[in-house]
C-alpha cells in the first residue's frame, strides 16, 4: 500500500514514462575528450570554459593525433545501447523496496586476467552512472582504483570490489532505479570487455487483502472475523477478494479448486471474484485469498464458511428402570437430544409449555454440526400422571421443534372408606341385617391385594360371615360382634395404604355372658348363689330366672332374683328342695330389640359318691373381647384333693361325627384352647378325665360337655359316668337332658 501521496505520484509518473530530464543523449565521437575537458575547466560562464578548454586541448591533439582518433572510435562504441548482455544470456534479479536499501552483485571475474576498468550502465536510462579506472596500475582497480559517480548516485552508491561478487551498495532506492543494469569488465592487455547484466526490481507492497461478500439482496459487505455468513442452503453469494496498490502489481487469487473466477483491475485496485452456491459440503470450508508479490512476497486472508443447519432429529427418552412408569415420590431421568443443527440450539424442559424446569445437566457436543444435550430429573407426583413432558429445541432461524414424552405417574394407594347405601345411621344398625363397606382406591397400577381391619386386627374371612367382592367388605346378619371400626388397607408394588376407620354400632338383644354359682363348695345340699351376667344394647334389659327339672315345659320353675347392676342379677338355689340329683338353672333377658335366644344354662349336681380325684363344677368361658372365638378357656375343680392326679386330660370332638380334633394333658385341671384348632367346626364335644401318673390309671368319671362355637350359646355340662352304681332313672335324666340340649343347639 503507497505511504504517501507522493509515493503514488512517483508510481504513476515511473509506470508512464522516465523523465526526459534523466534521459543521457547518445555520445558524438570525442566525447571522452569533451568530458576530461569539462572535468579540467570548471566554469560558470560557458565561453571562459571554451578557450580553456581550447587551450589545454590543442596541444595534445596534435601530438597524440594517432591515438587520439584510435580513442574516440572506441569510446564512441561504449555507450549503454550497444552493449550487449553477459555471455551466459540471463540477467540476474535484485529486488528492492521503495525507500530501503540494496545491493547488487556483479561478478567480475568470470575470466582470467586482472580487473583493470568496471563500468556500470543503466540499459533504459541508457547511461554510465558509475566507473572504477585502475588501468595505471598493476593490480588493476583491487588497489585505490578512481571511482567517478554521477552526481545522482554519488551520495547514495558505492561499488565495494573487496569480494567476489563486487556489491554495488545502493541506499534509499526508488521506483525510477528499477532498470537492467549492464557492468561493463575490461581485463588488463585485452581491448575486449565482458558485460554481466543485473535487473533491479523496485517494489512498492500492496496492502493486505481484504474479503467481502456480495449477494443479490446486499452490496459488496467486508467480512467480520474472517467468517461467511451464515447462510441458508442454496443461496448464492459472491466472495470477492480486494488487494490496494502493489508495484509491481500482485498476483492475486483464491486457494479454491473452482475454477469460476474473475478479475477485475480498477486503478490500483484488484478484485477476484468468486461465485458461490452455499451447499451443506462447505460448512467450515476455508477459502484462502493470496496477495503474491514478485519477490514471492506473499500475504493472505482466510474465508471460513458458515451456514445455518436445521435440526436433523429431536428425542426424549427415559432410563430404562423408568420405561414402566414415574415411581411416586422418586426421581426420574429424562434425555432430550437435538441431533445435526448449526448453530447450537437451545433445549427447554416444560410441563405441556408450563414454566420452564431446571435441567440438571446441559451439553452442546461437536464442532461442524452440535448436539445438545439435556438431562431433566423429574420427581414423580401424581399430579403429573397423564400429563405430557415437553422438550422444546429453538433453533434461531428455522425457530422450534417440540417432542413430548406422556407422563405415567406410578402412585401408592389413596384409600378411602365408606358404608355401604341403605344405612341410615351407623350407629343405630339392628341384628341380623346386612352391612357391606366400599374401598375406593385410587391407585396406579390398580390394587394387587385389599387387607380388612376390625378393630385394628386384620379379618380373616374363614371365621366370620363377610363376603369380599373386589373392593367391597359385606357382613352378613350382623351380631353384636360386628360393631367397631373398621378399616381397609390396599397395596400395589408402589406401596399400601390404610383408609381412615369407619365406625358401627349393632343393636343386638340381651346375650349370655357367664352363668356360676359363688361361694358352694359342690358337697352340702344347701343355697347355692348363683349369678348371671347378660350383655346388649341398648342396655336395658328385663331378666328371667327359671330352675329345669325336668324335661317338660312345665317342669320349668321361676327362679326369684336379685338385681346386682345393669348387666348382671343373682339368685339363690336351694338344692334340698329339689329331689333330683341334678338341677338346671336358667337366665335370660329381654330389651327393646328382643329376647334373648338361648338362655345361660349352669348344671347343678347334688352326687356325694365323687371319688377323690374327679373333677366337677367345669366351666367354660372366653377371655377375648373380639368378635370372634380367639380361645377358649376350661377350668374345673376338685371336690377333694389329698390324693389328687397331677396329671389331667381334655379330649376336642366335632359333635356332628365325633372325630377326634385335639387331644391335651396338663398338670392342673386348666385347659386353655385357640380357636383356629376347631377348623370349621360347629360343635364340639369335650372330655375332660384325670389320669394318675404313678399307676396310669384313668378316672371312672368323665366330664362332658357340648358346646357351640357360635358365642350366643353358653357352655352345656352333663357329668357322663361309667362307674357302677349309676341309677336308671340318672341315666335317662342325662339322656332326655343331651337330647333337649342338642335340640336346643340347631
Amino acid at each position: 500500500m503507497p505511504r504517501n501521496t507522493a509515493e503514488l505520484r512517483v508510481m504513476k509518473d515511473f509506470r508512464e514514462r522516465v523523465p526526459r530530464s534523466q534521459q543521457t543523449p547518445e555520445l558524438p565521437e570525442g566525447a571522452a575528450v569533451a568530458a576530461s575537458l569539462r572535468w579540467h575547466c570548471p566554469s560558470r560562464w560557458r565561453i571562459t570554459a571554451l578557450l580553456c578548454q581550447l587551450h589545454i586541448a590543442l596541444p595534445l591533439l596534435l601530438a597524440f593525433l594517432p591515438q587520439l582518433l584510435l580513442l574516440l572510435g572506441a569510446a564512441g562504441k561504449t555507450d549503454a545501447s550497444q552493449l550487449t548482455d553477459d555471455p551466459s544470456g540471463r540477467a540476474t534479479a535484485v529486488y528492492a523496496l521503495n525507500g530501503e536499501q540494496t545491493t547488487i552483485p556483479f561478478y567480475l571475474h568470470r575470466l582470467p586476467g586482472t580487473v583493470v576498468r568496471v563500468k556500470l550502465y543503466q540499459q533504459k536510462a541508457n547511461r554510465m552512472f558509475y566507473e572504477i579506472d585502475g588501468s595505471r596500475r598493476a593490480d588493476g582497480i583491487f588497489s585505490v582504483g578512481s571511482h567517478k559517480i554521477e552526481k545522482d548516485w554519488a551520495s547514495r552508491s558505492y561499488l565495494s570490489t573487496s569480494r567476489e561478487p563486487a556489491l554495488l551498495k545502493v541506499g534509499h532506492v526508488t521506483l525510477l532505479d528499477s532498470d537492467t543494469y549492464i557492468c561493463n569488465v575490461q581485463y588488463a592487455g585485452s581491448e575486449e570487455t565482458f558485460n554481466e547484466t543485473v535487473r533491479l526490481i523496485v517494489m512498492i507492497r500492496a496492502a493486505a487483502p481484504l474479503a467481502y461478500v456480495s449477494s443479490s439482496e446486499q452490496q459488496m459487505v467486508p467480512l467480520i472475523d474472517h467468517r461467511l455468513g451464515p447462510f441458508n442452503e442454496s443461496t448464492k453469494v459472491t466472495l470477492v477478494c480486494e488487494v490496494l496498490g502493489g508495484v509491481p502489481r500482485h498476483r492475486v487469487y483464491w486457494v479454491t479448486k473452482l475454477t469460476q473466477k474473475t478479475e477485475t483491475v480498477l486503478q490500483d485496485i484488484t478484485r477476484v471474484h468468486l461465485p458461490l452456491v452455499i451447499t451443506r459440503n462447505l460448512l467450515l470450508h476455508k477459502f484462502v485469498c493470496v496477495s503474491e508479490a514478485i519477490d514471492g512476497y506473499v500475504e493472505n486472508t482466510t474465508v471460513i464458511v458458515d451456514i445455518n443447519i436445521p435440526v436433523e432429529d429431536v428425542t426424549i427418552v427415559t432410563n430404562p428402570r423408568n420405561i414402566s412408569g414415574v415411581v411416586e415420590n422418586k426421581e426420574a431421568e429424562f434425555h432430550c437430544r437435538a441431533e445435526g443443527s448449526r448453530p447450537p440450539t437451545r433445549a427447554v424442559w416444560s410441563i405441556e409449555g408450563g414454566p420452564p424446569l431446571e435441567p440438571f445437566f446441559y451439553e452442546e457436543i461437536g464442532h461442524n454440526l452440535s448436539s445438545t444435550f439435556s438431562v431433566l430429573m423429574l420427581a414423580g407426583k401424581k399430579v403429573l400422571d397423564g400429563r405430557r413432558l415437553r422438550c422444546s429445541v429453538t433453533h434461531p432461524v428455522f425457530g422450534t421443534i417440540v417432542r413430548e414424552y406422556p407422563l405415567n405417574v406410578l402412585y401408592s394407594p389413596r384409600t378411602h372408606l365408606r358404608l355401604g347405601k341403605g344405612v341410615r345411621n351407623p350407629h343405630d344398625i339392628p341384628e341380623g341385617s346386612d352391612v357391606y363397606f366400599e374401598c375406593v382406591v385410587d391407585s396406579k397400577p390398580k390394587p394387587s391385594m385389599i387387607f380388612w381391619y376390625h378393630n385394628g386386627r386384620p379379618i380373616e374371612t374363614k371365621d366370620i360371615p363377610t363376603t369380599t367382592a373386589g373392593t367391597y367388605l359385606i357382613l352378613q346378619s350382623v351380631n353384636a360382634t360386628h360393631s367397631g371400626n373398621y378399616a381397609c388397607l390396599a397395596t400395589n408394588p408402589v406401596g399400601s395404604t390404610a383408609s381412615e376407620n369407619v365406625s358401627i354400632t349393632i343393636k343386638y338383644a340381651p346375650r349370655c355372658m357367664g352363668l356360676w354359682h359363688q361361694g358352694w363348695n359342690g358337697y352340702s345340699a344347701t343355697n347355692v348363689t348363683v349369678l348371671c351376667t347378660l350383655d346388649s344394647n341398648p342396655r336395658n334389659m328385663n331378666f328371667n330366672w327359671f330352675v329345669q327339672i325336668g324335661l317338660k315345659k312345665a317342669d320349668k320353675i321361676r327362679l326369684p332374683f336379685t338385681v346386682v347392676n345393669e348387666t348382671t342379677t343373682k339368685a339363690v338355689v336351694d338344692l334340698s328342695t329339689f329331689e333330683q340329683p341334678s338341677v338346671t338353672v336358667e337366665c335370660e333377658g329381654k330389651n327393646d330389640i328382643g329376647v334373648q335366644r338361648l338362655p345361660c344354662v349352669l348344671q347343678l349336681s347334688k352326687r356325694y359318691d365323687l371319688y377323690d380325684g374327679e373333677l366337677r363344677d367345669c366351666t367354660v368361658s372366653s377371655h377375648d373381647e373380639v368378635m370372634y372365638f380367639d380361645r377358649l378357656v376350661v377350668q374345673c375343680r376338685l371336690p377333694r384333693t389329698p390324693q389328687a392326679p397331677n396329671l389331667y386330660v381334655m379330649e376336642v370332638y366335632t359333635g356332628d361325627d365325633m372325630s377326634l380334633l385335639l387331644n391335651v394333658s396338663s398338670g392342673s385341671p386348666q385347659f386353655i384352647i385357640a380357636s383356629r384348632s376347631f377348623g370349621s367346626a360347629d360343635q364340639l364335644v369335650l372330655l375332660i378325665y384325670s389320669v394318675n401318673a404313678d399307676t396310669n390309671v384313668r378316672s371312672q368319671r368323665t366330664v362332658r360337655l357340648a358346646i357351640q362355637t357360635n358365642p350366643y350359646t353358653a357352655p352345656l355340662a352333663s357329668i357322663e359316668s361309667s362307674a357302677p352304681g349309676l341309677s336308671t332313672h340318672d341315666l335317662i335324666l342325662v339322656m332326655c337332658l343331651s337330647a333337649m340340649l342338642a335340640t336346643a343347639l340347631k
